[in-house]
């Protein structure tokens, strides 16, 4: 989130729409990997002896919104906040406005499941190269960027 937080900075988003969306995405995305995390933490615990398949299931529940509401409000905000920016490529742009659909295409498609597939969960694997080299290229223009804003 950091690397997001610093991309709306970069991009001068703070008073776009664009760019106040990416922070809230950001928060959101946050807020369900804990409350995710915190069910799964909570299923660990044997009394009462309802609570692991109780956390367990929320957890489920609220992995579904991590695939139709949180990444696609991260992505999406961001997508559109690198189109009106020279910070990263537009192909980063593109790649986010892609991710973002295909995520909730994949979220609704499987609304119905208590658990989704795992072909569906590994999707999510997809963000981490897209993270890694907006950070990398990030960090080869940084010199230009830096040298830009002096």
């Amino acid at each position: 989130m950091v690397l997001a937080l610093s991309l709306v900075s970069l991009s001068k988003a703070f008073s776009r729409v664009s760019g106040l969306l990416t922070l809230f995405g950001a928060s959101v995305l946050m807020t369900t990997s804990v409350i995710e995390g915190t069910c799964y933490i909570g299923g660990l615990f044997p009394n009462p002896p309802q609570l692991p398949r109780i956390a367990n299931t929320l957890g489920y529940a609220v992995r579904h919104l991590y695939f139709f509401v949180a990444a696609p409000t991260l992505f999406l905000s961001l997508g559109f906040m690198l189109q009106g920016s020279n910070v990263l490529p537009k192909l980063f742009a593109w790649l986010a406005l892609l991710f973002s659909a295909a995520f909730v295409m994949l979220g609704l498609l499987h609304i119905g499941q208590s658990v989704l597939p795992l072909p569906v969960t590994s999707f999510a694997a997809v963000l981490a190269p897209w993270w890694l080299l907006a950070g990398l290229v990030l960090t080869f223009r940084s010199g230009r960027i830096a040298r830009s804003l002096g």
